[in-house]
């Protein structure tokens, strides 16, 4: 009796070993076609993605080809120094009462009223050095702030 029960436990127990690996393999191959779907969705859109790089790489270069013959290079004359526009910006900024200017908000100032050519390189690098020499000082936001000894504007500047 004893063989009988030990024959019908073990196969019992080889059973559910191998309805547990049936299962398993049929949940892998779910997984498999699923990653592959998955994957050829991917790889499709980057194959259109590197066809529209190349599209617009093309057009933007016929466009531009014309346009940078005709952009002047560097600051147009009869302008401030970028250090006074800065200084400007700053000093306006003030006035509205935010206590500094990100180097992206000095650009935009000064595309605004000088230099709508201006880039981030014409005016960032500029910001640092007058930091470096003590021109502006640097809040702990990280914006660009003119230097407590310099001239503020009063309350009466911010009214006006």
């Amino acid at each position: 009796m004893r063989l009988f029960m030990d024959a019908m436990a073990r196969s019992i127990d080889i059973g559910l070993i191998q309805a547990r690996r049936r299962k398993i393999a049929e949940a892998l191959e779910q997984e498999r076609v699923r990653h592959e779907k998955v994957v050829a969705g991917l790889q499709t859109e980057l194959e259109e993605l590197t066809i529209a790089e190349r599209v617009f790489v093309k057009l933007s270069s016929e466009g531009n080809a014309a346009s940078q013959q005709e952009t002047p290079v560097g600051k147009p004359e009869g302008l401030p120094a970028v250090s006074e526009m800065i200084k400007e910006a700053l000093s306006h900024h003030l006035k509205l009462g935010s206590p500094g200017l990100a180097p992206a908000g000095m650009l935009s100032y000064i595309r605004g009223k000088w230099w709508p050519e201006a880039t981030s390189n014409d005016v960032g690098p500029v910001a640092w050095r007058m930091e470096q020499n003590g021109s502006l000082e640097r809040l702990e936001t990280g914006e660009y702030a003119l230097p407590e000894k310099a001239e503020r504007p009063t309350v009466t500047d911010r009214i006006s």
